[in-house]
């Protein structure tokens, strides 16, 4: 009787362990296949909550000698978004094209060549918080859903 009773102890033992390791399988899976629903619901989230933007530039009638054009930067949603504190503009070559060469002329420096801006329009220094001397960098703080 004493070698059966281990034998059925050894066997419900086994069993147990057997039983106790397809439970921490499970919970791995488990944990995995939370962390992954939690970064698709991060990435819907993130999504939802990003801005959405459009951006004019348009010429007002009489300026059409002058080479400038307003431009307008409206936040259309998301509504449970509200507002924005601040939006940063950044004028940006494209990086597609070869700078290198003689455009400034043969006596120009790479700094000079860096700070070009290769297209026809700028923000105007000092103006509508432009924040660099080149008119590459604007901003606009405390712009609310909607426009208002």
């Amino acid at each position: 009787m004493g070698i059966t009773t281990d034998v059925i102890g050894l066997t419900a033992a086994g069993i147990a362990a057997i039983a106790a390791m397809g439970s921490w399988w499970a919970a791995v899976k488990s944990n995995a296949a939370a962390h992954s629903l939690l970064a698709i619901e991060d990435a819907r989230r993130h999504d939802e909550m990003s801005p959405k933007l459009r951006v004019d530039a348009r010429r007002p009638s009489g300026w059409e000698g002058h080479g400038a054009a307003l431009l307008y930067l409206t936040l259309e949603g998301p509504s449970s978004l509200g507002r924005l504190d601040q939006v940063r503009l950044r004028i940006l070559d494209e990086r597609w094209k070869d700078r290198s060469g003689p455009q400034l002329g043969p006596m120009a420096t790479e700094e000079e060549v860096a700070a070009t801006i290769w297209g026809p329009y700028r923000f105007r220094p000092g103006v509508d918080q432009t924040s660099d001397e080149l008119g590459r960098r604007g901003r606009r703080r405390s712009t609310r859903f909607g426009g208002r």
